[in-house]
């Protein structure tokens, strides 16, 4: 267990390295991470998915505001670049299919 909480990190260092370093970092991991890591980290993004949801119908475009990161031509770089990478990297393998 401990080590599936391990590879759902995307870092131990402090001071933290920039977001999108440690976020490309982590997707990269997920091509080779165990499927249990992956199921975990799944269902963290659904979770994390939805509370933003929830959150944009509380506050509207003012929730953007609580991210470090954005993208000129988006409201955040989490939703046109970061989770459609994760979906991809999270997408079952021929090596998982056959499993």
């Amino acid at each position: 267990m401990a080590s599936i909480v391990e590879e759902c990190s995307d870092t131990f260092e402090d001071p933290k390295p920039p977001w999108r370093e440690r976020k490309q970092r982590y997707i990269n991991h997920l091509a080779h991470a165990s499927d249990d890591t992956i199921l975990v980290s799944l269902a963290d993004k659904l979770d994390n998915a939805r509370a933003i949801l929830r959150d944009y119908r509380q506050h509207g475009d003012e929730l953007w505001q609580r991210f470090s990161v954005r993208d000129p031509r988006q409201p955040c770089g989490i939703t046109d670049r970061y989770w459609p990478s994760i979906a991809d990297a999270m997408r079952p393998t021929p090596a998982h299919q056959a499993a």
